[in-house]
C-alpha cells in the first residue's frame, strides 16, 4: 500500500505469570495413607509332657497279679496307683492346658477381628477422602478449562473487533486515496 496506511495493531497473548493457575488434566498421584494391620500371631505354649511309662527295672509283679502292677488295667498296687495318679494329673494339666490354648487363641482372633474392623474403617474413609480429592480435581479441571475457553472467547472477540476497526480505517484510507487520486486534494496525506 502506500504511505500513510493505518498499522493493525493485534493484542499480544496473555502469558500466564508462574503464580497463575495452569491447567493440569492428569491429577498428582494420590497414594493411600493406610497402612495395613499388625495382626497378633497365636503361638502355642509348651504342651505338658506325659509321665513315662514304667521302667524297665521296676519290681516285678506278685504271682497271680496278671501282666504288670502299674498298667491301668492292672491291679492296684502301690506302683499302679501312683502310676494312675500321674496320668489323671497329666490329664487334668492337659485339658487346663487346652482350656488355656484356646482362650489364648480365641483373645488373638478377637483381637484381629478388632483390628480388621479398624483397618476397614480407615480404608473406607481413605476411599472417601480419596474420592473426594477427586471429585474436588475433577471439579477444579472443568471450573479451570471453563475459565481458559472464556478468555480464549474474549481474546478472539477482542481480535474481531480489532480486525473490524482495521478494515473501518482501511475502508476509509482506500476511499481517501481514491478521492485524491480523483483530484480532490483536501483528501491527500499531508
Amino acid at each position: 500500500m502506500t504511505r500513510g496506511a493505518p498499522v493493525m495493531a493485534v493484542p499480544k497473548p496473555a502469558v500466564p505469570a508462574p503464580s497463575d493457575p495452569v491447567l493440569r488434566v492428569k491429577g498428582p498421584d494420590v497414594q493411600p495413607t493406610v497402612k495395613g494391620p499388625d495382626l497378633k500371631v497365636y503361638k502355642p505354649g509348651e504342651r505338658p509332657v506325659a509321665p513315662p511309662p514304667p521302667v524297665a527295672n521296676a519290681k516285678p509283679c506278685p504271682k497271680g497279679q496278671g501282666p504288670c502292677a502299674t498298667q491301668l488295667d492292672g491291679p492296684l498296687t502301690a506302683e499302679g496307683l501312683a502310676r494312675q495318679r500321674a496320668l489323671q494329673e497329666h490329664e487334668q494339666a492337659l485339658r487346663a492346658y487346652e482350656a488355656r490354648e484356646a482362650a489364648a487363641k480365641a483373645a488373638v482372633e478377637e483381637e484381629n477381628r478388632k483390628l480388621r474392623e479398624v483397618y476397614a474403617e480407615q480404608l473406607r474413609r481413605e476411599r472417601e477422602r480419596l474420592a473426594t480429592a477427586e471429585a474436588e480435581r475433577k471439579a477444579k479441571i472443568e471450573a479451570d478449562r471453563a475459565a481458559y475457553n472464556a478468555e480464549v472467547r474474549a481474546r478472539q472477540a477482542e481480535i474481531d473487533r480489532i480486525n473490524r476497526e482495521h478494515e473501518a480505517k482501511m475502508a476509509e484510507w482506500r476511499r481517501r486515496v481514491a478521492a485524491c487520486q480523483a483530484g480532490d486534494r483536501t483528501q491527500c496525506a499531508p
